[in-house]
Formats: C-alpha cells, structure tokens, sequence
C-alpha cells in the first residue's frame, strides 16, 4: 500500500513540476499522450522526459523516453529506450527501434534504429532506411532511396544531388 502511495504522490509531483518546466525551460516531464496538457502546447528549451511517453510541440534540446516521443519540431536529440520517435521536422538525431520524420530534416540529421524514415534528407543508419525522397546517406541491410542515385540497394545508398 506504501508503494501504490508513493508511486501516486511521486506522479502528481511530476505533473506539477512539469507544467512550470515548460514556462521556464529546464526539466518537464510528460506522461501519455497529451498528459499533462501543458506539454500539449509547450516550447521547450531543454530536457522532456516520458515516463513513459514525452509527446509535446517543439523542443530545444532533448526528448529522453522510456516508450515513445511524438513532437511537431525538435531540435537536438530524441531518445525511445523501448519503441520510437516521430517529429514533424527535426534537426539533430533520432535513436530507437523505429524513427519517422514526416515533413523535412533540416541540416545535418541523423536517424540511428532497425527502422528509420526521413520524408526529405537525412542521414540513416539501420536494418531498413526508407529515405523517401532524397536521403543524404544510408547504411543498413535494405535502403530505399526513391528519388536517390539508385532507388533500391543493399548495404549503402547515396542521395542525387542534396541541396
């Protein structure tokens, strides 16, 4: 019973904690999707933690997460020790299982997993990168590359002409 206390207290802590992180910059934890909803809206200037899911608006810095990160532009690093990371534009790198940026990768990004895809540029580095239109460089055991020197390879790939 001590326990089940504990682990409430330590989670209501948490939530207050972060709705005045995000103000503030600094530490702000997220818990599921759109819990707290102060993360919902946030712009983070420094550390998001999902215990177990961080899915907020944009960070500057880092989202760090047991399950899962889901936020609309990061710039810096995202860490999944369990499932992914999504982003909607994203400039620095992703590491997890499966990594998705879906509009655009902005300057030298990386995406490190068994699963990564980039909708434009990007570097990747996993069993199966899917740069679909356009990926700077791919390394892992299937790289499909559409709009790349060659569409489809084995081992590496290499982009056509990134600006």
């Amino acid at each position: 019973m001590e326990r089940k206390t504990f682990f409430i207290l330590a989670m209501v802590l948490g939530m207050a904690l972060g709705a005045t992180a995000v103000e503030q910059g600094g530490i702000h934890f997220g818990f599921w999707y759109r819990a707290p909803g102060s993360v919902v809206d946030s712009d983070l200037k420094g550390v998001g933690i999902g215990l177990p899911i961080y899915a907020g608006k944009k960070v500057d810095g880092a989202a760090l997460s047991i399950i899962a990160n889901s936020n609309e532009t990061v710039n810096g690093f995202q860490g999944s020790w369990l499932a992914y990371n999504i982003a909607d534009t994203m400039a620095g790198c992703q590491l997890a299982f499966v990594n998705l940026i879906q509009k655009i990768a902005e300057g030298p990004t990386f995406q490190i997993g068994f699963y990564n895809q980039c909708e434009t540029r990007g570097i990747q580095i996993g069993l199966v990168n899917n740069g679909r239109d356009n990926a700077i460089f791919q390394w892992g055991l299937v790289n499909i590359n559409r709009h790349g020197a060659m569409p489809f390879m084995i081992l590496f790939n290499f982009g056509k002409k990134v600006q």
